[in-house]
């Protein structure tokens, strides 16, 4: 069902494709239903519709802001107690790894990001030592903090647990290594980012933001 709202809000965007905060959330909800490709798409669009070049809406009477059908209001009632529902189930059955993990993309689906955040708590209480689930966390306080902020302490920290818990994980390996160069460790930020390179191919961009960052360090 939080698929077809999703669908729904891409079909409403064909109609009205000059809605960049509705480009946005699409491109969102793709990301956390794991759809890359479409949300790219849905990114890309978004971006054009940002840009001077951007292509204007033709010109026309202001209209009254459009409103949900009683249909839709009643879909999202059902979604929402649905969700309520799987918080409830959880609750007496906390052990149950891929339930979080819906439950959480749910609340992010439904734009409910303190909700998200808090379960994702309740996750890694229950399973410690899940990288995935503390990499999926770290996202989604990331997703929480403005584009150039320093990297807050509880998304570090995420990111150091899920390093202890998966080794050499990349994402891992560039977040903790920018916590440390912010917190002014550039030794420990520097053999984290060399460890890094080993899993970048050469002539990419990321490869050369890591290098960028490993040469803007300190030196000894």
């Amino acid at each position: 069902m939080i698929r077809g709202m999703v669908a729904q809000l891409a079909a409403r965007l064909e109609e009205s494709p000059y809605d960049v905060e509705g480009w946005e959330r699409l491109a969102r909800s793709y990301r956390v239903l794991g759809d890359s490709e479409k949300a790219a798409e849905a990114e890309a669009t978004m971006r054009q519709l940002r840009g001077d070049d951007a292509p204007k809406p033709p010109a026309r009477a202001a209209a009254p802001a459009p409103t949900l059908p009683r249909d839709t209001d009643d879909q999202q009632e059902q979604i929402e107690g649905m969700v309520a529902g799987l918080a409830a189930r959880l609750e007496d059955d906390p052990a149950d790894r891929e339930g979080w993990i819906r439950l959480t993309r749910s609340y992010q689906v439904l734009e409910k990001p303190v909700k998200a955040l808090d379960a994702f708590e309740e996750a890694t209480a229950q399973f410690p030592n899940d990288a995935e689930l503390l990499l999926l966390f770290a996202r989604a306080v990331l997703q929480q903090s403005a584009p150039d902020a320093a990297l807050s302490n509880r998304a570090f920290n995420l990111y150091r647990r899920a390093l202890e818990a998966q080794g050499e994980n990349p994402e891992a390996l560039y977040f903790v290594g920018l916590g440390e160069a912010q917190r002014e460790n550039p030794d420990e930020a520097r053999r984290l980012w060399t460890a890094l390179l080993q899993y970048l191919e050469p002539e990419t961009e990321a490869r050369r933001v890591v290098e960028g960052r490993l040469e803007g360090l300190k030196t000894p």
